[in-house]
């Protein structure tokens, strides 16, 4: 049987993959056609905000560009994927012992 803290980090990163590639598909549809450009539902051209929040105020970038922010989550879903191939082997060697 395996724990419950590594069932926990596999949820999660399955959990990660899939958001990112809704994430990664609502953008890439949102700026198709707009010149890489992102527009609200207001025909307002936007950017994108990212950040971490915590600490006092948390700390936030805006008017980050779209294309730079597919960068990011394309690379955060290959992480979250190559976590999984660590984990799989993680749980694969737990369930021997």
């Amino acid at each position: 049987m395996i724990s419950e803290k590594m069932a926990v980090e596999v949820a999660f990163c399955y959990r990660e993959i899939e958001a990112g590639k809704k994430l990664l598909l609502e953008v890439e549809e949102a700026i198709k056609g707009n010149e890489g450009k992102f527009f609200d539902r207001w025909g307002s051209e936007r950017m994108i905000e990212m950040g971490i929040p915590s600490g006092d105020n948390s700390t936030r970038m805006f008017k980050v560009h779209p294309k730079l922010a597919l960068s990011v989550v394309r690379a955060h879903i290959a992480d979250k994927e190559a976590e999984l191939v660590r984990l799989n082997e993680a749980v694969r060697l737990e369930l021997l012992s």
